[in-house]
């Protein structure tokens, strides 16, 4: 069974760490900072390692 996230609403950046953490509409994922900082090189495990912080509001 695929887990949808939902839809982008809004973003933070936390200033002792520079990470973002992105709200959607179904829960929130983080990114750190490296990660946006090269964001145009991800590859596809990185991806999924992304993917798996997706914190669900359900």
């Amino acid at each position: 069974m695929r887990k949808e996230i939902g839809e982008y609403e809004a973003h933070t950046v936390n200033d002792e760490d520079k990470n973002l953490t992105v709200m959607l509409t179904n829960g929130r994922i983080r990114l750190y900072s490296e990660e946006i900082q090269y964001r145009n090189n991800l590859i596809p495990e990185r991806i999924r390692d992304i993917a798996i912080r997706f914190q669900s509001n359900r």
